[in-house]
């Protein structure tokens, strides 16, 4: 059975106000244009390349009939990564393509799995989306970690030579490898953070707190 999740993510939930008990921990949701624009540059900005570019920077949708769609990685109302994704239709028949458009993990977070744990989640809430109708899903992945990631999520491994594309095909979202793939990843690393989660909860002084960097989350 297809879990469907998308629902409850479409917009940041109403009612807890940030910092609030019910905010607390781990948890998901989008990510407005703005917030996502000073995540960027503060995560994803250096003085060699500058800001990496993004389906945002597009003067005008190269569809027009395309589906941006992103989702936020939170510690305790932290943003802690943060990926987007864009849907448009085929050019070969009826169905719609999504592009993993750009995913940026809290420089002092990383080498934790989070790019994987946001990247399933939202490929999860896309592919149980029977309204999107989602056939193929595709990355112009240059970073060896997002290849890596995406492999894991049968994508194909990028040409030697050419455009640094991977790919894979959607036959049938009730009986996706990618969809239970996701899920598993997900589920396990998921139940991980929300146990450190837990400890912070219950321990005054937690020996990790995940949505910190490593020279404060270390607690003796």
């Amino acid at each position: 059975m297809v879990i469907r999740l998308i629902d409850r993510y479409i917009k940041p939930p109403a009612g807890p106000t940030a910092g609030s008990e019910a905010m607390q921990g781990l948890y998901f949701r989008p990510v407005d244009r703005e917030e996502f624009d000073l995540f960027i540059i503060r995560q994803a900005t250096s003085p060699e390349t500058g800001r990496i570019g993004t389906v945002f920077d597009q003067e005008k949708p190269a569809h027009p009939d395309q589906i941006i769609r992103t989702l936020g990685l939170f510690g305790c109302d932290k943003l802690c990564a943060v990926v987007v994704c864009v849907i448009v239709p085929n050019k070969s028949d009826d169905h719609n393509s999504c592009r993993l458009d750009t995913v940026v993990v809290d420089n002092d977070l990383r080498r934790q799995g989070l790019a994987t744990l946001a990247i399933t989640r939202l490929f999860m809430d896309l592919l149980s989306d029977e309204d999107l109708d989602i056939s193929r899903m595709f990355s112009y992945a240059v970073h060896p970690a997002t290849v890596a990631a995406l492999k894991q999520m049968h994508f194909s491994d990028p040409p030697p030579k050419g455009a640094p594309l991977v790919s894979v095909d959607i036959e049938d979202t009730e009986k996706s490898e990618v969809l239970t793939t996701c899920q598993t990843l997900f589920g396990k690393m998921n139940a991980q953070l929300l146990g450190m989660c837990s400890a912070c909860k219950t321990k005054d002084e937690p020996d990790r707190r995940w949505c910190e960097p490593e020279n404060t989350a270390t607690r003796k």
